[in-house]
């Protein structure tokens, strides 16, 4: 077999890394070139089979730990190591002599390393090439210096692509640290499934991605350019959306606010022809965007909808009673922690077990909706 076969094995196992009988092909076809990663692979898998009884699973793992002594220790470098004893904020998990989930925390303390030197120890490992899932974050008593997310994001993609790379969660829910523009991201991870982001100051960009499957966003106030380019979205595969709003409040921070035409623009969005969950809580203006949903094909493709820990009044019950049938295909209704008051129990009987109501909340001064309803 030539050594484009084995090009071709890696992108199957890139494209879908917990596919099992992938691995098996692949260790076969290792083996056949005398790659002691091959056995290791094949033991691996070997374990994973539920079948196998006591004695068999210790003497697979004996010879695991013998394979990963002999031959790939190099996956924990000098580095990788030093950071695994300095920080309990760091965890790796190892399979087959590669890294396959990380989670990289800056933790507490002067000595702590920052996020970007944990980003480039792992990023400098040989077994790499098969991360699929990281975690990027901050411990709550943690430094932050100047810029300190975008840096190591920048440092991800530099080291890119990640083609196995399949969840990516990044939080940085501090009030004065900011996330940044992901758009360089989309391309570093080609074959990225989930996509879960928490913080502030977070710049979606061009949102493009052919195998984007679920994408969270959770900011005490986006941006009405970041809503924007949810609305001009080319997520072809697409199945759960979850994206939290904010509040005047949020928008008081100095963020561009959303307006009714950036809730219109995504609720007439085309790019999201696989979605089946709408998630769009904490917003204090959900009155005016269940006016919007009612005409939208969003609405009409979706089988849940989350409009939860925002603003929604009576006034903005009284479009969903009104309009009740363009809503009596959803399998889920999630209007919890909202403003509402008469119409609780008009909107129970109209919609029965799909509406979840609880917690409603009382109306800021004026009776107008108020607060930020997430905050850093």
């Amino acid at each position: 077999m030539s050594a484009s076969r084995g090009d071709e094995l890696r992108a199957a196992l890139h494209a879908a890394p917990d596919n099992l009988e992938a691995w098996r092909v692949y260790g076969d076809w290792l083996q056949t070139r005398g790659d002691p990663r091959g056995e290791l692979i094949a033991v691996e898998c070997a374990l994973l089979d539920g079948r196998r009884d006591g004695r068999e699973r210790l003497n697979l793992a004996t010879r695991r730990d013998t394979l990963l002594m002999e031959h790939f220790l190099d996956v924990y470098t000098e580095a990788l190591n030093d950071v695994l004893r300095r920080c309990r904020t760091v965890k790796v998990d190892v399979w087959s002599g590669f890294l396959v989930r990380a989670q990289l925390v800056q933790g507490v303390g002067d000595h702590a390393p920052g996020l970007f030197s944990l980003v480039d120890v792992v990023c400098n490992s040989p077994g790499i090439e098969f991360l699929r899932e990281l975690h990027l974050g901050f411990h709550e008593g943690a430094k932050l210096s100047r810029n300190a997310m975008g840096r190591a994001l920048k440092r991800l993609v530099k080291s890119g692509p990640h083609r196995a790379l399949q969840r990516l969660h990044i939080e940085l829910a501090r009030p004065h640290g900011t996330i940044g523009l992901l758009t360089p991201l989309y391309v570093a991870a080609p074959n990225l499934k989930s996509l879960s982001v928490r913080g502030n100051g977070i710049d979606l960009g061009v949102l493009e991605h052919p195998c984007l499957e679920q994408l969270v966003v959770e900011t005490p106030a986006l941006s009405g350019a970041s809503l924007r380019s949810v609305a001009d979205a080319q997520l072809p595969r697409l199945r759960e959306l979850t994206v939290y709003l904010g509040s005047s409040e949020g928008q008081r921070r100095g963020v561009p606010g959303i307006d009714d035409r950036d809730l219109a623009r995504l609720c007439q969005t085309d790019g999201l022809s696989a979605l089946e969950h709408l998630g769009l809580p904490n917003y204090a203006g959900n009155d005016a965007l269940i006016a919007h949903l009612v005409a939208s094909p969003l609405l009409r493709q979706v089988t849940s909808l989350d409009l939860s820990m925002g603003g929604l009044t009576d006034a903005g019950a009284e479009w969903l009673l009104e309009y009740r049938g363009r809503f009596a295909h959803l399998e889920s209704i999630d209007l919890a922690g909202n403003m509402l008051d008469e119409r609780v129990d008009e909107l129970r009987e109209a919609f029965g077990r799909t509406i979840t109501l609880h917690s409603q909340r009382d109306l800021g001064p004026g009776g107008q909706p108020s607060a930020a309803f997430l905050t850093f």
